[in-house]
């Protein structure tokens, strides 16, 4: 079954066309990829199917409701889009509390384990902005899956890792 249907997608920003006629559909289950060269359109096409960016014509539907008619946003969706964005006075682990607080799903010892999960300390108290973005993408990851999506875009989700 697919979770994901793009129908005939175009995305006209300004004069620039960035997405022509994009068909595509993603199986429940599976891992998916988008490859393309720089500035093909793939971090576009993500923002589509996330709500963030209305397409100049055609029709996403994700878990069988179409974006941006029966959805602003697609529920039950983990998101990295680009570099993810924390604040930078704040530790990790307290930003990651403050969004979970956003939905009330989970508590601090899911925030914790999601934390973990990808290496990082829930106990440290280090400002976000004293982090590189070696620490700063894994922080990003658990952000995405802490609440247990049953589906996640990442956009680039490796970017800094060495």
């Amino acid at each position: 079954m697919d979770i994901i249907n793009v129908n005939d997608v175009c995305l006209t920003l300004g004069k620039t066309e960035i997405l022509k006629h994009i068909n595509v559909s993603f199986e429940e289950g599976k891992i998916h990829g988008l490859i393309g060269r720089n500035g093909s359109g793939k971090t576009m096409l993500m923002k589509c199917i996330c709500g963030f960016i209305k397409p100049t014509s055609g029709v996403i539907t994700v878990d069988g409701k179409q974006v941006g008619k029966d959805v602003d946003f697609p529920k039950e969706m983990g998101i990295i889009i680009e570099t993810p964005g924390f604040i930078p006075y704040y530790s990790g682990y307290k930003n990651l509390k403050l969004l979970a607080g956003l939905n009330n799903k989970i508590g601090k010892e899911e925030i914790r384990s999601s934390m973990k999960q990808v290496g990082l300390d829930p106990d440290l108290k280090r400002h976000v902005r004293k982090s590189s973005l070696g620490m700063r993408q894994p922080m990003g990851l658990a952000q995405a899956n802490m609440e247990n999506p049953t589906i996640l875009i990442l956009d680039q989700p490796f970017n800094g890792q060495d």
